[in-house]
């Protein structure tokens, strides 16, 4: 259903990548700065998202979230 992240090489061929998971997105350089000039607080968001799972019945992984 879902494709995996695709990585576009210089000559413009796409090639498959390694999926990303929440804490791969979550601790991106871009994806913080737009956090910050949409006025979101990682802790709260980290928070929110731990609720989510665990409602759900997710644990979360050991040492998801470095960044």
């Amino acid at each position: 259903m879902s494709q995996p992240y695709a990585n576009n090489a210089f000559n413009g061929s796409a090639r498959c990548a390694t999926p990303l998971t929440f804490p791969d997105i979550l601790c991106d350089p871009l994806i913080r700065l737009v956090m910050a000039a949409d006025r979101v607080d990682a802790r709260t968001l980290k928070a929110e998202l731990h609720s989510v799972a665990a409602g759900l019945g997710f644990a979360p992984a050991e040492g998801a979230c470095g960044c």
